[in-house]
């Protein structure tokens, strides 16, 4: 697994971003956190899968990361 090709090449990119410009904690571990938000999305998407897309999965999966984000953003 790569973390700097497709979609993980592009959150790494974005959270990188977000700490130089002091939307992220200064702190924050950048690989753990890319993990972190794709094991999420990944886990979101294996839950729609088993209730056969009986929810919005991508308003689903923005909720879900708002709230895990918000543990990380800058105030």
């Amino acid at each position: 697994f790569s973390y700097t090709q497709g979609f993980a090449g592009g959150l790494f990119h974005l959270v990188e971003l977000a700490i130089r410009n002091g939307e992220l904690a200064p702190d924050t571990e950048v690989y753990d956190l890319v993990m972190d938000l794709m094991t999420l999305v990944r886990g979101v998407i294996y839950n729609w899968c088993q209730q056969q897309g009986s929810f919005d999965v991508v308003q689903r999966s923005t909720r879900m990361t708002k709230t895990y984000l918000s543990s990380y953003i800058c105030t």
